[in-house]
């Protein structure tokens, strides 16, 4: 394969990418391929050890050194814009790494979602929103501990009219009546490098038993730094006045709350994607119940239509350092553990059937006695019995009277199953 000359003047405009826009770079401009357009994974020439890691570090220098320029009036913008919609604004800091996007396509398997107008990493509303949904379900079923007027506010009904329906039903908005905005960092954040190492590749994917002969896998991947400051935005949609504050003072309490304990994006469950309120240190305080609630942290909801903030004047900002959301009560501390003892079991699921000392699971030889047909076939053991044997391969193909290793299992003395397991060497071609 021959190259083509490539001018100089081209190759300065896309090896200078300060002023390129930082969604389309991370999209569009992998380069560590071979001639074969295979992701190169080792080339001592070039000093390249893997062409994922090496894409991955490059784009975390140039998106370090190209902050957008008007990123920070495009936030100014954006506020205004929310605040003449009458957006209720939440301040709050991550307490560990962020991922979002990590399934997006992208030729290194694992992506991260980035605004296309300024190239910042952003939460979609459409997450916000669901992650709010599913903390209110925890708020009606008892396990997330709120504060007692929150906890008479939230119901079924009211989780679907605010979120929307799980499917759409006759007098409830697919949408809902309360809106997630988009959330941004409050300034241009920091990349980090992680990395994931899978041991049991083929137990996750193909069910195989996990066994230590496997080779870790490293996936590695880009996460935003912990500390980072974001501003979510929501407004409520109730026609009536008072309800839409009631509203949005239910979820600005819940906010907060979602954030700490559910998390938002991806891995999650891995304690990734937490957050916590906006304050200096950026740490939850646990005696956030004692301290009375300051003016800025949620009066302007409680003032029903009367507010200034009703008559036109812009919110102030809601400032979480006193309402740092305390952890639930029912997870506190974890219970006492104890022994099961059978009595939970469901009476409608079948028991497994008794197993006798003398019941045993081996593999012995075996002959095969028919044609295989959609992988069984009759086969000979070796005390005479002719009995039906699974997962036979249909290739390459054999024929009666080849040998082959089966597992066999009884129970109580009685033949159960008969499996193959592989072709002895005089069988194979």
């Amino acid at each position: 394969m021959s190259a083509l000359p490539f001018p100089a003047a081209i190759r300065a405009m896309l090896t200078d990418a300060s002023g390129a826009n930082r969604s389309l770079l991370f999209d569009r401009s992998f380069k560590f391929y071979d001639r074969s357009w295979r992701i190169i994974s080792e080339d001592r020439r070039q000093g390249i050890l893997d062409g994922k890691l090496e894409f991955f570090k490059d784009f975390i220098r140039r998106f370090a050194k190209s902050a957008s320029p008007d990123f920070n009036a495009f936030l100014r913008r954006r506020q205004a814009a929310l605040a003449e919609l009458r957006a209720v604004p939440i301040r709050v800091r991550s307490t560990s790494r962020l991922v979002v996007g990590l399934g997006l396509p992208h030729p290194t398997e694992t992506s991260l979602l980035l605004d296309r107008l300024t190239g910042c990493p952003y939460l979609p509303g459409s997450s916000v929103k669901g992650m709010l949904r599913e903390a209110a379900k925890f708020v009606v079923k008892g396990e997330f501990a709120v504060a007692d007027a929150d906890k008479n506010f939230w119901s079924e009904a009211v989780v679907r009219r605010l979120f929307g329906p799980a499917v759409r039903e006759p007098g409830y908005p697919a949408a809902g009546e309360m809106v997630s905005y988009d959330a941004f960092p409050s300034a241009w954040p920091t990349l980090e490098l992680d990395v994931l190492t899978p041991h049991y590749s083929n137990y996750y994917t193909t069910g195989a038993i996990p066994g230590d002969w496997e080779n870790p896998t490293p996936v590695r991947f880009l996460t935003v730094q912990a500390g980072t400051t974001f501003q979510f935005h929501f407004r409520g949609l109730c026609p009536n006045e008072s309800q839409r504050a009631r509203d949005e003072e239910a979820v600005t309490a819940l906010l907060p709350l979602a954030l700490d304990w559910i998390g938002i994006g991806g891995k999650t469950s891995s304690g990734y994607g937490l957050f916590g309120p906006a304050d200096e240190s950026g740490a939850v305080r646990a005696q956030a119940e004692s301290v009375p609630t300051t003016a800025t942290a949620g009066a302007v909801s409680r003032q029903g239509p009367q507010g200034s903030a009703r008559n036109g004047a812009r919110r102030p900002q809601r400032d979480l350092t006193r309402q740092a959301g305390r952890r639930p009560e029912l997870y506190t501390r974890a219970p006492e553990p104890r022994k099961p003892d059978g009595s939970e079991r469901p009476s409608n699921l079948p028991r497994p059937p008794k197993l006798l000392e003398a019941d045993k699971a081996g593999r012995e030889s075996a002959t095969l006695d028919s044609p295989i047909t959609d992988g069984r076939a009759w086969v000979l053991l070796e005390d005479g019995s002719r009995v039906k044997c699974k997962d036979l391969p249909s290739y390459p193909a054999h024929e009666p009277g080849d040998r082959m290793k089966v597992s066999v299992r009884r129970e109580g003395g009685d033949l159960v199953e008969v499996r193959f397991k592989g072709w002895l060497r005089s069988s194979v071609a």
